[in-house]
Parts: C-alpha cells; sequence; structure tokens
C-alpha cells in the first residue's frame, strides 16, 4: 500500500497537521476546565472571565481543526481507492491472454467488491483513526505531564494494557478473517453460477434443490461470520472491562494526591479530562489495531492481483517470421489436454492480405488453434511468430462473441470516432440499419437481441476493428439465408488484410474466394486448395489438391465426420 500512500503524501501531511492541532486544542480546553476551578477559587491569577474566553478560542480552533481533518481524511481515502480500484481493472487488462483464461471470475468480484470493502472501511478509516488516536495519546501525556509527572507515567501505565491483550489476540483475529473470506469466495462462486445456470435450473425443474444448496452455502457464511464476530467481541468486552478499572484507579489516586495537597482541585479536573480522553484513545486504539490486523488478508488479496500481471503471466513464446511478407507463421505447434492429442506437429502460414479457410468437423481442434493463434493458450511445443505485438495485430470474431450492456454504437469497440460514415454503411449491409436508428440500449450479453443479431454485431466490431489479421470464427453459425449472402459479400470483398475464417461449413462462392483451403484432422492442417502456385503455402507442403478441385461441388462446401 505504500505506493498508494505515496500518491496522496500531500493530502496525508494536511491529515496529520489537522491531527496536531485538534488533539492540542483539545487537550487546552481540558487544562482550562481545570483552570476555571482554580480560577474561581482564587488559586490562580487568571480571572473566570479571561478562562471562558480562552476556552472559547480553543473549543472553536478544535471544532474547526476536526472539520478540516474529516474533509481532507475522506478526500484521501477516497482518492486511494480510486487509484486501487483503478489498478484492480488495468492488471486484468495488462495480463496476457493465457492468464486471462485461468483468471478465477466469482473470485475477482469478491476481490472488487467484499475485499475492497473491507480495505476502504476497515484499513483506511480505522488506519487513520489509529494514528490520530496515537498522536493524541502522546500529545496528551504530556499535557499530564506538565501538571504532575507521576500521573502521565502511572496513565501510561495503566492505560497500555489492552495494547498488548490485542497484540496477543493477532493471530487469532487473522486466522478468522482469512476463513470467513475463503468462505465468502466459496459462497460468491457458488451464488454466480446459479445465476448463470438458471435456465438450466429451470428446465430440469430443481428450483428447490438448488435452494437448498444455496442455503446451505448461506449458513455456512453465516456461521464464519459468527465465529469472526466473536472473536471481536470476546477482545473488545476485555478492553472495555481494563478500560474501566484503569479510569478509577486513576480517578482514586489524583483525589488521593489533592487530599495529600500535592496538587489542586482545578489539576485534579484537568488530569482526570486527559486521563479519560486517553481513556478512549487508547480504548480505540485497540479496536483500530484489531481492524487494521484483521485486514490484512484482503490487502493481501487485492495486491496480489493487481501484482500478478508482472509476477505470473507468462509470456507467450512468439518471435517475428523471417519472411516479412509474412505475418503469422505456426511451426510444429502440438498441443494436448492430458492424455488427448488436439495438435500434433501443425504448420500454417499466413501473408499479407491473403484469406485462408481452415475446416474441419466439431472437436477436430479449431477452437483450440484459434485459442493458440490468439494467444489464449501456449502450445506444449512449437512457436507462433508473429510480425507484430498481437494486441495490434489480430483480431478475432467469435462463435459465441460477448455483448456488453450499452448502446449498439459502444459495443462497436471502435476508438476512430471519424469512421461514422463507414459504421453506418457496414451497419447497413449487415442488416442492423434498424437497430442503429432506433438507439435501443442492448441488454447485458445481448439477451434482447436475436443470436443472429449478436454474430452480425459482432462482425461489425471485426470488420472496424483496425489489425491486419482478422479471424472469423463460424460467422455463419445463428445467421438466417437472408443475411448470409450479405456477410458473404462483406468476407469476399476484404482487400486490405488478411483473414482466417474457421468452419465446418461454408457455400461454394465462399470456398472459391479463399486462396488456400485446409482441413484439420488428426492435428494437423491437410490443404484442400491451393493457390496459384498450386501449392499450399506452408513449411510443410501438402500433395495438391487435384482430387478436391476436380470433385462435383454441391451448394455447400463441408466437412462431415
Amino acid at each position: 500500500m505504500n505506493h498508494y500512500f505515496k500518491r496522496q503524501r500531500l493530502g496525508l501531511a494536511g491529515v496529520c497537521l489537522f491531527i496536531v492541532i485538534k488533539v492540542l486544542s483539545l487537550n487546552r480546553v481540558s487544562i482550562l476546565k481545570g483552570e476555571l476551578i482554580d480560577a474561581a477559587i482564587g488559586q490562580t491569577d487568571l480571572k473566570p472571565g479571561d478562562v471562558l474566553i480562552l476556552f472559547a478560542i480553543f473549543l472553536f480552533a478544535y471544532l474547526g481543526s476536526s472539520y478540516l481533518l474529516a474533509v481532507i481524511r475522506f478526500s484521501v481515502r477516497m482518492n486511494i481507492m480510486r487509484d486501487l480500484k483503478d489498478d484492480f481493472l488495468a492488471s486484468a487488462l495488462l495480463r496476457d491472454r493465457a492468464a486471462i483464461r485461468r483468471l478465477d471470475i466469482s473470485q475477482t468480484i469478491s476481490s472488487y467488491t467484499a475485499e475492497m470493502k473491507l480495505i476502504d472501511f476497515v484499513f483506511l478509516r480505522m488506519g487513520a483513526n489509529l494514528i490520530e488516536f496515537i498522536v493524541g495519546i502522546l500529545l496528551t501525556l504530556i499535557a499530564i505531564a506538565l501538571i504532575d509527572w507521576r500521573m502521565a507515567l502511572l496513565s501510561l501505565a495503566v492505560y497500555t494494557l489492552p495494547v498488548f491483550l490485542t497484540r496477543t489476540q493477532q493471530n487469532r483475529l487473522t486466522e478468522a478473517q482469512k476463513q470467513f473470506q475463503a468462505e465468502n469466495d466459496r459462497h460468491t462462486d457458488s451464488f454466480l453460477q446459479k445465476l448463470r445456470g438458471m435456465e438450466a435450473i429451470k428446465n430440469y425443474h430443481i428450483e428447490e434443490k438448488i435452494q437448498s444448496l444455496f442455503s446451505t452455502s448461506l449458513n455456512s457464511l453465516v456461521r464464519e461470520d459468527i465465529r469472526r464476530a466473536k472473536t471481536r467481541a470476546n477482545t473488545n468486552g476485555l478492553n472495555s472491562i481494563l478500560m474501566h478499572v484503569s479510569q478509577a484507579i486513576i480517578a482514586g489516586i489524583s483525589a488521593f494526591l489533592v487530599f495529600r495537597g500535592d496538587i489542586s482541585a482545578g489539576s485534579f479536573v484537568s488530569i482526570f479530562a486527559l486521563s479519560s480522553t486517553i481513556s478512549s484513545q487508547i480504548y480505540w486504539l485497540a479496536q483500530s489495531v484489531e481492524a487494521v490486523l484483521s485486514a490484512r488478508p484482503a490487502i493481501s488479496s487485492v495486491l496480489d492481483f493487481i501484482g500478478i500481471s508482472q509476477k505470473q503471466s507468462a509470456p507467450s513464446p512468439t518471435g517475428r517470421p523471417l519472411d516479412p511478407a509474412v505475418l503469422l507463421q505456426a511451426e510444429d505447434i502440438c498441443l494436448s489436454f492430458g492424455e488427448q492429442q488436439i495438435l500434433d506437429g501443425l504448420h500454417l502460414r499466413l501473408g499479407k492480405a491473403e484469406k485462408v479457410l481452415i475446416l474441419g468437423v466439431s472437436g477436430s481442434g479449431k477452437s483450440s488453434l484459434m485459442s493458440l493463434l490468439m494467444g489464449f493458450l501456449l502450445p506444449d511445443r512449437g512457436q507462433i511468430l508473429l510480425a507484430e505485438e498481437r494486441s495490434r495485430l489480430i483480431s478475432m470474431v467469435e462463435q459465441e462473441p460477448y455483448i456488453f450492456s450499452g448502446t449498439l454504437e459502444e459495443n462497436l469497440l471502435c476508438e476512430d470516432l471519424n469512421r461514422y460514415s463507414e459504421r453506418t454503411e457496414l451497419l447497413r449491409q449487415l442488416g442492423l440499419d434498424a437497430l442503429h436508428k432506433s438507439a435501443q440500449p442492448i441488454a447485458e450479453r445481448g439477451r434482447n437481441l436475436s443470436g443472429g443479431e449478436c454474430k452480425r454485431l459482432a462482425l461489425a466490431r471485426g470488420f472496424l476493428s483496425a489489425s491486419e489479421i482478422l479471424i472469423l470464427d463460424e460467422p455463419l453459425a445463428n445467421v438466417d439465408a437472408e443475411n448470409i449472402e450479405r456477410i458473404e459479400d462483406l468476407i469476399l470483398g476484404i482487400e486490405d488484410r488478411s483473414l482466417i475464417l474457421i468452419s465446418h461449413q461454408v457455400s461454394e462462392r465462399l470456398y472459391a474466394g479463399m486462396e488456400r483451403v485446409y482441413e484439420l484432422v488428426d492435428g494437423r492442417l491437410n490443404c484442400l486448395k491451393a493457390d496459384g502456385s498450386g501449392r499450399c503455402q506452408n513449411s510443410v507442403w501438402s500433395e495438391s489438391p487435384t482430387q478436391a478441385q476436380s470433385d462435383g461441388l454441391s451448394t455447400r462446401r463441408s466437412v462431415t465426420a
């Protein structure tokens, strides 16, 4: 957290300044209470009226410094939380694509909500109070020492016991917080899974079973929270008892000193008022220490999440192709999941402004190949060479695209605001002009759109992207016959960028418009159609596809199991 505190060092300096002013003013008000009594009985040169004027001045200073302290402290706290939340999302965005696939969404949501709240309301707020209490205790002890040094030492002795007691409870409090946070993560994950699977729950009529499982998880969470509260309550109760005992000791000894004539009645009142301030400060100091300690697991979790993009994200093994005309080159790619071999010695090259079609049955490894090219997976063997950094080079339109809540324009994810006419024409060509003109808000995941509209909206994103390579995964799936021809026209009209088209079935027209066509079989790409040279541009050459070219072509080309 030091990094975030340094950003707010000016505000923190203001906090410290007004803490000192506030404590000094409050201490002076407490001393003036005793001096007023001494002035009333003639034991001081000050007149009661003079004491009252000073009392009003320092009381006003106390109130003013308290107000400014609250404003600055709140501002610093909010700025720290803003920076922390900003870095939280930035950390997710900075992860490499393989790390994104490993991201635990439910735990991330828990960190951003429950743990952030704990840092804000417990660590930062109580931590600021902790500083104020420490400064207050030190300055108040000095004020008591100026009246009678013996009472200052006694106050220090009898009021510090709760702090040591809290220190001994550190491990217990920290462990209780860890267990509660772990249970909260499990409960959040369970809740999210049930929300995502709501349609399946309804389809299979298992509402009662799901409710029962959820109640069990919720009961476990409540038990852990109660256990955490009991641990805190036990500490607080002991602290409260010790505080009252300490106050009684201070009052008794102060009264004895007045009886002996060592201090005046006014000094007795001042010492008791100051010691009472110390009593409450040490009591809340113990609470603040306990709160700050209990928040440490949440701080570690959030900071680990923020730092993981630098610590744990493994770089994708990429280099640059030797041929400057090649944008992407996959060399001897192997991938397996457990004992299942998905890709086995696969090779692929993609040149500039080149269109490549990859056909394959379901389960042949098309999605795994695309995940490798996009960097979401790392190969077991081989390497993927890229002409430039992946995020600028490649864009992909997924088979099941994610649709954000918001407007259609916001979902296009196009940063160039000067391309309005291009966007409008593209939306018209994709049959989305009516949706564009209506300005209808789009629900998350496109729940208020048809499957075809979601697919066409995602295609519009891809066509508007500025990358040199566009990957289309089953672009014609969930698209009605009326719009298939429109999409094919757009695909075939691409001239200034390279294209990888993934599908299990395409029309004869789309097949003919591809420079090269491959079939993914047994983890390798077999050439079905070559470019003008008569050979597929692979580092491992396949035979010329004379048989595939001589076959009679139906309306659609397809690969079947």
